[in-house]
């Protein structure tokens, strides 16, 4: 019982947290002109991670809160598959902003808080989440599906770059970097990769008898 209430936390707060810094962020970026007008803010990958890790707690916490029978539902199947995953997008988006953005980047305000939830308190909260509740014993293939989300966006991030002079990052810059962006997107893409073999590595220590 107490493992189930640490749990039902565990989720209410990473969904609050969440949506808190998504709410927070919509709001500095809608300027005035509006909420929908700040919704423009997805376009980034934190927002779309965050917000997908939302979703996960929100739908988590009532699936298994809603009975006994809900290990028998296959939406409760569904969810768990989908956590390894979207743990590792919400865990590259708080090491991406560490190491990239924040060294370059000054904010205050409201801009300032909800850039801490998004990536220094969502993500932790999401480690403490994998490493507690994560019985799966993952699969290293598993990766191949994980990525495609990650290189997708990539796609999308350059599209803004060369079409819309839109650089979602620093390593979009492509007025900046020039043809030097090939690589660093391809460094980027293999960094991910690593991240999410150092997911299934921790996670296949963590389940060793697990099939």
């Amino acid at each position: 019982m107490k493992r189930r209430a640490l749990r039902n936390i565990l989720l209410f707060l990473i969904f609050t947290v969440t949506l808190q810094g998504i709410f927070l962020d919509i709001q500095v970026s809608s300027k005035g002109n509006g909420f929908l007008h700040g919704l423009y803010i997805f376009k980034y990958f934190t927002l779309q991670s965050n917000m997908m890790f939302a979703l996960f707690s929100a739908t988590t916490l009532i699936l298994i809160n809603a009975g006994k029978n809900c290990a028998s539902w296959k939406m409760c199947d569904w969810l768990d598959k989908l956590l390894s995953p979207l743990f590792s997008y919400i865990l590259l988006t708080g090491i991406t902003y560490l190491i990239i953005i924040a060294p370059t980047t000054q904010l205050s305000g409201l801009e300032k808080i909800s850039s801490t939830l998004l990536h220094y308190v969502s993500p932790p909260l999401a480690i403490l989440y994998f490493l507690l509740y994560e019985k799966r014993r993952i699969e290293y293939k598993e990766i191949a599906y994980w990525i495609i989300y990650p290189v997708v966006f990539l796609g999308w991030g350059l599209y803004l770059a060369l079409m819309k002079g839109d650089y979602l990052y620093p390593f979009f810059n492509i007025e900046k970097l020039g043809y030097k962006i090939i690589p660093y997107l391809i460094a980027v893409t293999i960094c991910g990769i690593l991240l999410d073999v150092a997911v299934v590595y921790v996670n296949r220590r963590l389940n060793p008898k697990c099939e």
